[in-house]
């Protein structure tokens, strides 16, 4: 994928290489995105006797469920004693056990299928030197009022730097998710599922999802794609993009067996993975929204110094980064789009979507055959601070369209400085903008989806949209949702 760095998970497994839809068709339940979620949504649904067809507008199993950590917790940087606040006792309970289903899901399929994926069962912890020991602290509480098993452990936490206080979570577990969805993918294909790659879906209008050059007719759709397709003529737009970035190290000081938040300045997501050679180091953090940092590449040499002060790494092996969208409460949407009985979304999953991935299937296919999940409510898509309050008309997108680009003309002078990493400059009364290398071209940097200004990110050499996440690439091809459109 152009402008990306190709996370380790990539370069270790294969995945099957599959036609582009090339002709109309009708299905009985389209799936649109073929990450973790959409991959699992499609096994349960085939498994129930459906027949399912997946499309993708990149290759399978790529973009954030390619560029994860794969930390399998329940134990997420949306802490418990928020939501106790934000849905109550009764709907953190409830999204705890959710995360032991999805523990569970993922561990009765590598066993049913033998999917060899370096699962590995193990501990994680939340870890502090004094800063944030007094929120741990607050965290434990609020376990033992939900009912959580952790262990509250004072003292030094076994990592190569100093620490006081952890908080741990026994029966966790990491695993490489690229080789978990190459090997679910070929169970689908062998199981009757139909996949289509580079078939972006550019909207939905009642029973029709159009592509490019095509229609698929179906009788239900599950979006599955990170952000909701555009549906009968709205766009939602309740959810945050939010850039992470990992590097990947060896020749480290060795720590304890474990995967580990470190939640002290500068807040460091840690664990080891697998290689030819041996073990190796991941890092990940420097997270900001996308399109607003000035200085993104920034966060690489931050974990990259971080790796080299805390861990004594002797050699930086790798850097990629994710996009995940965050929700207004920190809950994900899952479940009905717009009380449609046929439409569904999955989506805003809060930095830690595969265990939600493996419990949407469960409860997409609950509801889609009429049956009652319990999860359904605190997930709702429709719920208060859900994507009903959310919708722009395309009147409405008009308009501040025009007011955008006035604006931004007057801030732009009629100069093309070409010493800059790129440029965003006023050619005769229109914005132009280009990244300064060899091979980029000249491009309109407006977001084709909601058409705001565009910034450079000089850690990905993009350009990356402030209001709804769209990223695109030096020659304005696509790089995430939810533009589908090039740049002009």
């Amino acid at each position: 994928m152009k402008n990306e760095h190709i996370s380790y998970w990539s370069q270790s497994a294969e995945v099957i290489k599959v036609a582009p839809l090339d002709k109309s068709m009708q299905t009985e339940i389209l799936i649109i995105g073929a990450g973790m979620a959409g991959i699992l949504n499609a096994y349960e649904l085939n498994k129930r006797g459906h027949k399912v067809t997946v499309v993708d507008a990149h290759e399978l199993a790529q973009l954030t469920s390619a560029h994860t950590t794969a930390k399998l917790t329940l134990q997420h940087f949306t802490p418990y004693q928020m939501l106790l606040k934000n849905i109550g006792e009764a709907g953190a309970k409830l999204y705890h056990e959710s995360q032991l289903d999805g523990i569970e899901i993922y561990r009765q399929l590598i066993e049913k299928y033998n999917i060899q994926c370096d699962y590995e069962p193990m501990s994680n912890y939340i870890v502090s030197n004094g800063d944030k020991e007094k929120f741990i602290e607050d965290e434990y509480k609020a376990h033992q009022t939900i009912g959580i098993h952790s262990e509250l452990h004072k003292g030094d936490q076994g990592l190569p730097f100093p620490t006081s206080i952890g908080l741990e979570i026994k029966e966790q577990a990491q695993f490489n998710p690229v080789k978990f969805m190459a090997q679910m993918i070929e169970i689908c294909i062998e199981e009757g599922v139909t996949f289509y790659q580079s078939t972006p879906v550019k909207y939905i209008e009642g029973n029709i999802a159009y592509t490019d050059q095509h229609e698929i007719t179906f009788d239900h759709v599950v979006m599955a794609s990170q952000y909701p397709v555009q549906t009968d003529g709205e766009r939602r737009y309740a959810l945050q993009a939010e850039r992470a970035y990992i590097i990947t190290a060896s020749g480290y000081d060795t720590f304890k067996y474990g995967m580990f938040q470190y939640m002290d300045d500068p807040m460091m997501s840690i664990r080891h993975f697998h290689t030819q050679n041996g073990e190796a180091l991941i890092l990940a953090g420097g997270n900001h929204l996308t399109g607003a940092a000035n200085d993104p590449k920034a966060s690489y040499e931050a974990l990259e110094d971080q790796a080299r002060k805390y861990f004594n790494a002797k050699d930086i092996t790798g850097r990629w980064s994710a996009q995940d969208l965050n929700t207004p409460d920190t809950v994900p949407y899952i479940g009905r789009y717009n009380k449609r009985d046929n439409v569904w979304v999955i989506s805003g999953f809060n930095k830690f979507g595969m265990l939600f991935s493996a419990v949407s299937s469960h409860i997409i296919s609950d509801l889609l055959e009429g049956k009652d999940n319990k999860y359904e409510a605190i997930l709702d898509p429709e719920r208060d601070h859900g994507l009903k309050a959310n919708i722009m008309s395309e009147a409405n997108k008009g308009v501040q369209l025009v007011k955008g680009e006035i604006l931004s003309l007057n801030e732009f002078e009629s100069v093309n400085d070409r010493t800059k990493d790129a440029v965003i400059y006023n050619d005769n009364g229109s914005l132009k903008g280009v990244i300064n290398t060899t091979a980029s071209r000249e491009v309109v940097p407006f977001c084709t989806y909601c058409d705001s200004l565009l910034k450079y990110n000089n850690a990905e050499d993009s350009w990356d949209c402030p209001s709804d996440g769209s990223r695109f690439d030096q020659f304005g091809e696509v790089l995430h949702g939810p533009a589908v459109e090039k740049l002009k």
